[in-house]
């Protein structure tokens, strides 16, 4: 009977030394440059993602800031399944809206927003 309790203490201390407490690192986050645009009527249009006219920056913190736009910035949200808020409440030009993110891969992320230019990201970083 020892056994068995011995047994079963070293079972349940070896699954709560597991990694999966640990939490998840948005892949979102990071500097990324748009290097593709996709209008409303399928027209492509290709960016360079390097050009910092081009270029968010998603921080770790849940800010952000668009560095094409003399440093708008704001506040993100992953909503989950593939859903991220953007909003911006402190400048002459408020927003909120929110984006359907897709990961393409870990260095590229596609955006779409209802009649809006659908925009590809590439990770700068």
């Amino acid at each position: 009977m020892k056994k068995i309790v011995i047994v079963l203490i070293l079972i349940v201390g070896l699954n709560s030394c597991g990694s999966s407490d640990d939490p998840q690192v948005d892949l979102i986050i990071g500097k990324w440059g748009k290097s593709t645009s996709i209008d409303v009527n399928g027209v492509f249009t290709t960016l360079d993602p390097a050009n910092v006219n081009n270029q968010i920056v998603l921080n770790a913190d849940g800010t952000f800031v668009f560095l094409e736009t003399n440093g708008l910035s704001g506040t993100w949200v992953n909503l989950g399944k593939g859903n991220y808020k953007l909003e911006n409440k402190t400048t002459v030009i408020p927003f909120s809206a929110t984006y359907k993110v897709e990961f393409t891969s870990a260095s590229q992320m596609k955006w779409t927003l209802a009649n809006t230019p659908t925009l590809i990201w590439t990770k700068l970083d």
